[in-house]
């Protein structure tokens, strides 16, 4: 009986936790997915073959976009490369929590490094297909090596992409 109960309890608070996990946001993310790298040849043809801008300003963030990481994350703020933003666990609340590294855009993909601060400091790179002002893919990792062009991009995505743990955990945030 005390096993029934406890696999009952288990399976609620599992369901609890997938539920919660994504919000109702327009584009929902393959966890799986970017978590086996499955789109991840994808992204690194694109990068190879199409041309970019690098502009590292946040306002290039197209809005559309901006807004997806809002609903992912209740409020993306982020400070440009040269602006302060709460680096360590001691927050400041006028200041953003992340600040851009690097920021690419060609006519249908968005790439991004930035660093997020907290207790441990944590560098993200996100790679955004669109087509029309929807995003149509996404794929996001971990990335520990400052990013300045496209090709510093898919090297380190090629050097690490077979590395347990080399560009992701076991899970997606933001």
């Amino acid at each position: 009986m005390r096993q029934i109960q406890t696999l009952i309890l288990s399976i609620i608070l599992l369901t609890t936790q997938i539920s919660e996990g994504q919000k109702k946001c327009s584009f929902q993310i393959d966890t799986a997915k970017i978590l086996a790298n499955r789109n991840l040849d994808s992204f690194i043809a694109d990068l190879k073959s199409d041309n970019f801008d690098i502009t590292n300003n946040k306002k290039n963030i197209p809005k559309f976009i901006k807004r997806q990481l809002d609903c992912f994350t209740g409020n993306f703020r982020i400070a440009n490369p040269d602006e302060p933003y709460n680096s360590t666990d001691i927050i400041i609340r006028s200041m953003p929590g992340r600040q851009l590294v690097f920021l690419a855009q060609s006519n249908d993909l968005l790439v991004m490094q930035y660093l997020e601060g907290g207790y441990v400091r944590t560098s993200h790179l996100l790679l955004v297909k669109f087509k029309d002002s929807k995003i149509v893919d996404l794929w996001k990792g971990i990335c520990f090596h400052d990013i300045s062009t496209i090709q510093d991009v898919t090297g380190y995505l090629e050097l690490n992409r077979n590395k347990e743990w080399g560009l992701n955990t076991n899970i997606i945030y933001f």
